[in-house]
């Protein structure tokens, strides 16, 4: 019997789904109305980028295991990651304050101290870096929805941006 890696049958998988959102899925059940104004407000718009990334991320895990001269091998048996159950009930209860803190700080601030937060759970290698990232992927998402979308997002009151 032929056996494949797990990274070919992931990477065909992810593929074909992405076509069958793109042919099959999208155009048939995601109703668009002629008259949208901008491209980013149109209701197939995002659906068409995440089938698209789907299928890049499906893309690259093949091309990775053939241009790759060693695959990663994992051994058969392996014990749990240290600490494991610790982190996903950290992640959970990150996520849980999250939504707790989402209407007092509004949607950048608390995105910033949970991004911060995650940093610290998984344990970066680079925490400075991840720390700008942390400010500044809310910012910049903040200024795509609200200024070139034209989607307002959430803000506190004590603290507005532009």
């Amino acid at each position: 019997m032929l056996r494949l890696h797990n990274s070919i049958w992931l990477g065909a998988g992810m593929l074909l789904f992405a076509l069958f959102l793109i042919e099959f899925l999208i155009p048939t059940w995601v109703i668009t109305p002629s008259n949208v104004r901008k491209l980013v407000l149109s209701p197939d718009f995002w659906p068409y980028i995440v089938a698209g990334l789907l299928g890049l991320g499906g893309a690259i895990l093949l091309l990775q295991y053939y241009f790759i001269t060693r695959p990663l091998q994992i051994p058969e048996e392996h014990d749990d990651v240290p600490g494991g159950n610790m982190r996903i009930a950290l992640v959970a209860a990150i996520m849980a304050v999250y939504y707790i803190l989402l209407p007092y700080l509004g949607m950048i601030l608390a995105s910033v101290l949970a991004y911060v937060a995650f940093i610290v759970v998984i344990g970066l290698p680079r925490k400075v870096a991840a720390a700008i990232i942390a400010i500044v992927l809310p910012l910049l998402l903040y200024g795509f929805f609200d200024h070139l979308a034209g989607v307002p997002i959430p803000q506190p009151d004590f603290f507005r941006l532009p």
